[in-house]
């Protein structure tokens, strides 16, 4: 199975909450290293927590949408635990 990567927004632009739950999915469906995977969703979050906490909102929403889908739940687990290091490792500014 191929998995798609979403297009990372051009330069200059801050990511986007749906941009980073497109990525846990594709990240999530890899069934690659989830701490690598976790370690790249904080990379790619940059500083802002706030758009991780958009992507983990909208990932709750997916699993309530999807209960039964184990890749949802994979990407919600993974949004998850990039917050809690971001937010643990003092990365995050407001």
């Amino acid at each position: 199975m191929t998995t798609v990567v979403p297009e990372r927004p051009s330069s200059g632009q801050t990511v986007s909450a749906p941009w980073l739950v497109g990525l846990a999915l594709s990240l999530a469906g890899e069934s690659s290293d989830e701490d690598a995977a976790v370690k790249q969703l904080v990379a790619e979050a940059g500083e802002s927590h706030r758009a991780l906490e958009g992507a983990y909102g909208r990932a709750v929403a997916l699993v309530a949408e999807y209960p039964d889908d184990p890749q949802v739940r994979a990407t919600l687990d993974l949004l998850a635990r990039a917050l809690h290091r971001m937010l643990r490792n003092g990365e995050a500014r407001a």
